[in-house]
């Protein structure tokens, strides 16, 4: 993953083995799925498009929702999307838990960017998002005070100290995905308890 600093234009890289938390269906399986496109005369390998949206999803919930315009990428995969699209591929290879979380991300991009969800088969079931979903959304994105990493403000003791303040309570997405919780669960006290350990 590459990420822009908070306070220059240098780029975080953060390489990994594997997908990790931003799904669960086994490599093998998302390699033998994946498409081969040619680029610059060589041959490289993307998820398949129902994969590729499942981690985009995961990955946006994991760092909280917290930035808007990366709904956007969640918009443009299903509004791009061709006949072939599986939703069973993108939804019905996962266990209950992480169902909901991906479709509560479709239900965002629909409720805020105005995605189309019309004809698909998640139309009312992603109509249907939490109260407290929407409510942790609109706070992150009217918060003056953007989520970074602690080590952008090693050099500025007011901003690391707003910082640490904002994760005094975490959010409330970032910690159930962290803790691989439901999304309709009556509370996120236990949430957010077992996430302190990941802020």
């Amino acid at each position: 993953m590459i990420a822009e600093s908070a306070t220059s234009d240098a780029l975080y890289i953060d390489p990994h083995k594997e997908l990790r938390h931003l799904d669960s269906v086994d490599w093998s399986d998302l390699f033998s799925n994946s498409v081969e496109l040619k680029l610059g005369g060589e041959s490289i390998r993307v998820l398949r498009a129902e994969d590729h949206l499942r981690v985009l999803c995961v990955h946006w919930l994991t760092d909280g929702a917290r930035n808007k315009e990366r709904l956007w990428d969640i918009y443009y995969i299903l509004d791009n999307r061709d006949e072939n699209f599986s939703w069973d591929r993108f939804l019905g290879i996962v266990d209950a838990r992480r169902r909901r979380w991906l479709v509560c991300a479709v239900g965002l991009a629909n409720r805020y960017l105005g995605l189309d969800i019309s004809d698909t088969p998640i139309a009312a079931e992603a109509n249907e998002l939490p109260r407290w979903v929407i409510n942790t959304v609109e706070w992150e994105w009217s918060s003056e005070v953007a989520h970074w990493p602690l080590e952008s403000y090693i050099a500025d003791p007011k901003m690391m100290l707003r910082q640490i303040r904002r994760r005094l309570r975490p959010n409330p997405i970032w910690a159930t995905v962290q803790m691989q919780g439901s999304f309709d669960s009556r509370t996120r006290i236990f949430y957010h308890i077992g996430a302190l350990s990941f802020a």
